[in-house]
C-alpha cells in the first residue's frame, strides 16, 4: 500500500490536467477575420464554379443547335449536290448520244451530197465545155463546134447535137463557156481524146483578135469544179510538174 502523501500528490495533478482540457479556447479578431475571409472566398469560388458550369452547359446547348442545324444544311447541300450530279450525268449521256447522232447526220448528208454529185455528173455524160470562145454578137454555135471537129478530125453533124448554148460565168476577163450536149457519149469521147493531142486556138476558127488557146473538157459538177479550181491552184502554189483531173 503506498504511502498517504504521494497518493494526495498524483490526484491533485490529474485535477489540474482535467481543469486544463475543460477550458474554453479564447479566439483573437484576426483569427475570427481569417476565417470569414475563407468562408467567404469558399462560397466566391463555389459561385464562380457553379456559374462556370452554367456557362458551359449553355454553350454545349447552343453549340449542339449550331452542330444540327448545320448538319441539316450539309444534308441539302449534298442532296442538291447529287441531284446536280444526277443532271450533269444525263446531260453527258445527252450530249453523247447527240453526238453520235450528228456524226451519223454528217455521214449520211455526205453520202447524199456525193450521190447528188455522182447523179449530176451522169446527167452530164454526154456534156462537153469548150471555153476561150470570144463571145460575138451574131454567133453560130453550132458551126463553131462543127469547126472545131473538122480541125480535130471528127466529123459532127447538126443531127449530132442535142443542144448547145454559153453558160454565165461569174469571171469579167474570160468569155462565157460553151456547153455542147450531144446525143450520144461516144462522140463526146471522142473529141475530148482528140483535144488532148491537137491544141486549136482561135486562129483555127477564123476569129478577129489576138490568138488565144480553146479548151475542151468533161462538162464537170459544180463540185468536181470546185475541186478541179482548188487542185490547180496548188498546183501553181506548189510548182507541181504534173497534174490529172476528172
Amino acid at each position: 500500500m503506498p504511502p498517504r502523501g504521494i497518493k494526495a500528490k498524483s490526484s491533485q495533478e490529474e485535477f489540474k490536467k482535467t481543469t486544463r482540457a475543460k477550458q474554453p479556447v479564447v479566439m483573437t479578431s484576426e483569427d475570427e477575420e481569417d476565417d470569414e475571409m475563407q468562408v467567404d472566398m469558399m462560397q466566391e469560388i463555389k459561385r464562380l464554379f457553379k456559374d462556370f458550369k452554367q456557362e458551359i452547359r449553355n454553350e454545349l446547348k447552343e453549340f449542339e443547335k449550331s452542330l444540327s442545324f448545320n448538319s441539316g444544311k450539309l444534308d441539302d447541300v449534298l442532296l442538291k449536290m447529287n441531284e446536280i450530279q444526277k443532271n450533269m450525268n444525263t446531260i453527258n449521256a445527252n450530249q453523247k448520244k447527240l453526238e453520235e447522232e450528228n456524226k451519223e447526220l454528217r455521214l449520211k448528208i455526205r453520202q447524199l451530197e456525193m450521190a447528188e454529185d455522182e447523179l449530176e455528173q451522169y446527167t452530164r455524160n454526154k456534156n462537153l465545155q469548150i471555153d476561150g470562145i470570144p463571145k460575138e454578137k451574131e454567133e453560130n454555135l453550132e458551126e463553131m463546134v462543127k469547126e472545131i471537129g473538122n480541125k480535130m478530125e471528127v466529123v459532127i453533124n447538126n443531127n449530132d447535137i442535142d443542144a448547145i448554148h454559153r453558160v454565165p460565168t461569174r469571171s469579167k476577163n474570160n468569155p462565157e463557156p460553151i456547153v455542147v450536149q450531144f446525143l450520144t457519149r461516144k462522140m463526146r469521147d471522142n473529141i475530148i481524146q482528140k483535144a488532148k493531142t491537137k491544141r486549136i486556138n482561135t486562129k483555127d476558127l477564123k476569129m478577129n483578135g489576138p490568138e488565144k488557146p480553146i479548151y475542151i473538157n468533161e462538162h464537170l459538177s459544180r463540185n468536181r469544179k470546185l475541186i478541179l479550181f482548188e487542185a490547180r491552184k496548188k498546183k501553181y502554189e506548189k510548182n507541181y510538174k504534173f497534174f490529172y483531173d476528172f
